[in-house]
């Protein structure tokens, strides 16, 4: 009877681990597997994103080197239909500027709203646009 009972014993633990065995490679391929995924595409839009700023600012250095006061370009108007577009960056420089002062109004405004000191710590401010 021993024998038999250190058998089945011994059959039950081989059961309880295979079930354990299998519990954690559904796990692996239905959760794990499943958030890396959602991680790894997060992670290719932000490099595409940084690329295209990357890109951007290539091209504005480009247009301050240049001291240009136009560019031509060509803009996709839809279905790969192109038009060439000529901008004044003169104009873009302007409207840089108004919008460089809107963001520092906001900001001035989130200052007081928070009850924040008049004078902002040199050591920690830095252009952020």
């Amino acid at each position: 009877m021993s024998a038999a009972v250190d058998a089945n014993i011994a059959a039950d633990a081989n059961a309880n681990r295979d079930q354990k065995v299998e519990d954690y490679e559904t796990f692996i391929n239905d959760v794990l597997k499943r958030d890396l995924q959602a991680v790894l595409d997060q992670r290719d839009s932000v490099y595409e994103k940084i690329s295209q700023y990357l890109q951007l600012k290539n091209t504005i250095q480009s247009l301050q080197e240049s001291g240009s006061k136009r560019l031509k370009t060509d803009v996709d108007i839809g279905c790969n239909f192109f038009v060439q577009a000529e901008v004044f960056t003169e104009q873009l420089t302007k409207d840089s500027a108004k919008i460089k002062a809107n963001i520092r109004m906001v900001l001035e405004g989130l200052r007081e709203l928070q009850g924040l000191s008049d004078e902002p710590d040199s050591r920690r401010r830095r252009e952020v646009y």
